[in-house]
């Protein structure tokens, strides 16, 4: 009873994120482990040319899907996390969101016309249209699961969308290996996916009703907007690259680079499961005492700079059997742009507490600044860069930009929580990590080593750094320092 307890119920604030980060951190490493190795598969069985194309029209489709989200899923948990009585309101959100959808479905089928004069990729845009909008609706059911700490539920739901993915994709590509079948294939898995767990959770968490009371539904959109607008920025600065690319005719060099940007979002994930495990804590603390606040806040930190550093190095090293071993040698042009956006993932590590803070903080006009300055940066690289660099120049485009956003989100975020970059327990991790990564880097380095399978040298490298890490939290002061927090 107590492991159950200690697993489903919320019984204190360590205990919390812990269970939430355990359930966040299952579910997404099965339903992302199913999804890579289904992405790696079908990238295979593409080739780079056809696989470049599916890339585009992706990239077209992920641009626009934030419209009929705008915000909403994160202000939803923030609001609902705060007050428990908004949920009698929870019925407008949902009313809202399909509003949203309906009006973002037109923007993409009007937009395709003009991006794209390629009949497939034209067709393929319109399937994947309706599929990621079907995937964005299960994020307003996962705001309310969060707001309520009940991540174990969300991730019951995510592993269930993604082996029916799994199952369904997988016997269309064996059956139809082309993008159309392949778009089919998607689709038709959500739309499945959707009625389960739409089901599960009418009966057994909230009922989902349609109330289109328009006073809640334009309280939620002016909250949200701002937010929203920072999230649009957010979509262009991922996928302007790609959308560029394709629009250049570079759909084989669009290949490679997405094939890259695969690996860089699989390793990334931690970073969104520690966010999502944070942000209803970081929310429910910002009223209290800010003492509380910053020192959770600097503990988040910490486990980010833990985790980007070793990615970094780690990356730039191994690039070349990494991208072999993972996609063959047709993907080897990929292996440049793949060590630059190594960069872009250690950066996006470190980018995630100011940005969580300063949404919790009702700071959502600056970070809509940040966003939309870092956006419009992004997208002049671009058009400049990939001309002349192709794939390499739109990884280093995206480098640069992450950089500029850093030193805005940090800019604002010092003033909610003053000097937090020397903050002395920051500093004794980062300290750590460093000198940590240099003893992994030196042995990953050693012939015998660096000769070894790919698999077999990433787990040497974790545990050289995981045991030098242990060495300084065991007999060094950060051992203290965690202790207080």
């Amino acid at each position: 009873m107590k492991i159950k307890s200690f697993f489903f119920d919320n019984t204190g604030v360590k205990q919390t994120i812990f269970k939430n980060t355990f359930w966040i951190t299952i579910s997404d490493v099965i339903a992302r482990l199913l999804q890579f190795t289904l992405a790696i598969y079908f990238i295979r069985v593409l080739g780079a040319l056809e696989f470049g194309k599916f890339s585009f029209a992706l990239a077209f489709v992920s641009t626009f899907v934030v419209f009929s989200n705008l915000g909403l899923s994160s202000i939803t948990t923030k609001e609902l996390s705060q007050d428990s009585n908004a949920e009698k309101e929870y019925s407008s959100i949902v009313s809202l969101k399909i509003m949203l959808s309906i009006s973002t479905l037109f923007l993409m089928l009007i937009g395709s016309i003009f991006v794209t004069q390629d009949v497939v990729i034209r067709k393929v845009i319109w399937i994947l249209a309706c599929y990621i909008l079907i995937n964005d609706f299960f994020m307003i059911m996962y705001a309310f699961l969060r707001a309520r700490q009940k991540m174990e539920y969300e991730a019951l739901c995510k592993i269930s969308q993604s082996v029916i993915t799994l199952f369904i994709v997988f016997l269309v590509i064996i059956k139809f290996p082309t993008i159309e079948f392949l778009s089919l294939g998607f689709l038709f898995s959500n739309i499945v996916s959707l009625i389960i767990v739409a089901l599960f959770f009418h009966y057994y968490v909230y009922k989902l009703n349609i109330n289109f009371n328009k006073t809640i539904i334009k309280k939620f959109f002016m909250l949200s907007y701002l937010l929203g607008f920072s999230t649009v920025c957010g979509a262009i600065l991922s996928n302007v690259d790609v959308v560029m690319m394709g629009y250049f005719g570079q759909i084989i060099e669009a290949g490679w680079y997405n094939a890259s940007k695969q690996i860089i979002t699989a390793v990334t994930i931690p970073a969104v499961w520690i966010f999502t495990s944070f942000f209803p804590v970081l929310s429910s603390f910002f009223k209290k005492p800010k003492e509380k606040l910053e020192i959770v806040f600097i503990f988040y930190m910490g486990i980010m700079v833990i985790l980007s550093l070793p990615l970094v190095i780690g990356g730039v090293v191994l690039a070349p059997k990494i991208i072999h071993f993972l996609y063959g040698a047709e993907y080897a042009p990929a292996v440049f742009a793949f060590r630059i956006l190594t960069l872009m993932a250690g950066i996006f590590f470190v980018y995630n507490p100011p940005q969580l803070l300063l949404i919790i903080a009702n700071q959502q006009k600056k970070l809509f600044w940040v966003s939309l300055i870092g956006a419009l940066i992004n997208t002049f690289l671009n058009l400049i860069l990939i001309p002349l660099f192709s794939l390499n120049g739109a990884a280093a485009s995206l480098v640069i930009t992450y950089i500029i956003m850093m030193i805005g989100l940090t800019r604002y975020s010092i003033k909610i929580i003053p000097n937090f970059i020397f903050n002395p327990m920051l500093v004794k991790i980062s300290l750590a990590s460093m000198v940590s990564c240099l003893v992994m880097l030196g042995v990953i380095l050693q012939p015998q080593i660096y000769k070894l399978n790919v698999v077999v040298i990433i787990i040497i490298a974790g545990l050289a750094y995981s045991l030098v890490l242990w060495l300084f939290y065991k007999y060094g002061s950060i051992k203290k320092e965690l202790i207080k927090i």
